[in-house]
């Protein structure tokens, strides 16, 4: 247990079973509530000021960023998808940088595009590579959430990525 909650706080993956990765990039939210209520108990420490950020904050700064990042290119976001971002939901053409965003954490298999990427080639670098520089590389992501399926509750789902984008959305 304690190397799961090294690995979940210091956002590195865990290689199981030779693809299959755990992807943690944030802390998760239960240990940011925690964090937060911890600064939030001790404003003025040592003459410096701590300011805490809660989860619904860092939420709330997510939206509006991605918002400037619509505006700014709205070529390259249908409506569907800025909606679909907004639900926290994942739509068909994102790509998987924007599906996390959207989607939170996730597990994922990748697998390479041979012409493009050596043997060895670390998979989070061609899943996050795909954003910008699209290639024939597969990935499966995995998912649970409540945002996904609203009516059904926390749902595990995968996420099929073609050629940079999101092509299914299948519910386990």
């Amino acid at each position: 247990m304690n190397f799961l909650l090294r690995t979940v706080f210091s956002g590195s993956g865990v290689m199981l079973a030779g693809a299959l990765f755990f992807c943690v990039p944030q802390v998760s939210a239960i240990a940011q509530e925690q964090l937060s209520q911890k600064k939030a108990g001790s404003i003025m420490e040592n003459n410096s000021v701590s300011v805490s950020v809660s989860v619904s904050d860092k939420d709330q700064q997510l939206v509006l960023e991605m918002e400037k990042i619509f505006e700014k290119y709205p070529e390259k976001f249908t409506p569907e998808i800025q909606q679909k971002f907004r639900a926290r939901q994942i739509a068909v053409g994102m790509d998987p940088y924007l599906a996390h965003l959207a989607g939170g954490a996730f597990s994922f298999k990748v697998d390479a595009d041979p012409l493009k990427w050596p043997i060895h080639a670390d998979p989070q670098q061609v899943m996050w590579a795909q954003a910008m520089h699209p290639d024939n590389s597969h990935i499966w992501m995995t998912f649970e959430n409540n945002t996904q399926f609203p009516a059904e509750g926390k749902t595990g789902f995968v996420v099929y990525v073609e050629s940079g984008k999101v092509k299914t959305i299948e519910k386990l």
